[in-house]
């Protein structure tokens, strides 16, 4: 009926052994994962740092190209509309005595001279339009372009009339289907088309090239 205590002396050390290796374990593991997760922090911390800086050297970059590409944009401008503006007047003057001779002349020099003279002054009348275009191409970045119906049919047929010496020389046959009119700039649907043909011609292949204009409409 009595109840027993026994009494066991043990060592410090032997005592909290199980204890500490049991810790150790547990720290041991800890560390197996957390060293990688703290290695993939680190790593990922630097890309993030290295990826921020060339984004901030791109964007300068970018930022110092469009400033440059808009001073270069303006000189361009510039210069068009002084090239466009100083060429009037001495194209006025051939243009002027061009006409004076096909009137003057006209059927007294027999029929070729009638025909250069001809094309002299559709020549002259044409690059008239084309200096006037230029000029309010040149207004295009310091001013709002008013977008008016334009007949997309006689703006073609005046662009190939402007190319006619290009066309000829290369034998290319320069086609359209239904245009339409719709609201736009006149001279720079001119230059669309102008770029559209040139550019075909000048990329040809072998053979003589075949350019073909359609519109479709597209949504409503």
């Amino acid at each position: 009926g009595f109840d027993w205590t026994v009494l066991v002396r043990l060592d410090r050390d032997r005592a909290y052994a199980p204890i500490n290796r049991r810790i150790w374990a547990i720290v041991s593991v800890g560390l197996l994962l957390v060293m990688p997760l703290a290695g993939f922090g680190v790593w990922a911390s630097w890309r993030l740092v290295r990826e921020q800086r060339i984004l901030v050297v791109s964007q300068q970059a970018l930022t110092e190209s469009i400033a440059e590409l808009s001073r270069s944009n303006s000189d361009l401008q510039q210069f068009a509309y002084v090239a466009s503006h100083d060429l009037q007047e001495p194209l006025r003057m051939v243009a002027l005595y061009t006409q004076l001779l096909a009137k003057r002349y006209k059927g007294k020099l027999g029929a070729d001279a009638d025909e250069f003279i001809e094309y002299a002054v559709d020549g002259a009348v044409r690059m008239q339009q084309m200096i006037q275009d230029l000029l309010a191409y040149s207004r295009v970045g310091s001013q709002e372009i008013e977008l008016v119906p334009t007949d997309c049919k006689m703006v073609f047929e005046r662009t190939v009339a402007a190319l006619k010496v290009v066309i000829a020389e290369t034998d290319a046959v320069v086609t359209h289907g239904p245009l339409p009119t719709v609201m736009a700039d006149a001279s720079q649907l001119a230059l669309l088309f102008q770029n559209l043909i040139s550019n075909a011609i000048k990329f040809r292949g072998k053979d003589p090239p075949h350019v073909h204009i359609a519109a479709e409409q597209q949504g409503t």
